[in-house]
């Protein structure tokens, strides 16, 4: 079965914060996600697998635990 690719909003809805975050979090290739469209690069679509977004959480939590 292939997974369903969540957008910006769902994952901001998810990490209970702003799209705007999310958004800049890919940007910066701070967190997994892919880009789809076509035609201009501009205007491309952030999109998110919410596997990888619960396995980037895992890691974040996991390495905060590891500096206390």
């Amino acid at each position: 079965m292939v997974e369903a690719l969540m957008s910006m909003s769902e994952v901001a809805s998810l990490l209970s914060c702003s799209t705007m975050a999310v958004r800049k979090w890919a940007r910066e290739g701070y967190l997994p996600h892919y880009r789809v469209g076509s035609g201009d690069p501009n205007r491309r679509l952030y999109k998110f697998r919410q596997s990888e977004i619960l396995e980037w959480l895992e890691s974040k939590r996991y390495r905060a635990a590891a500096r206390t």
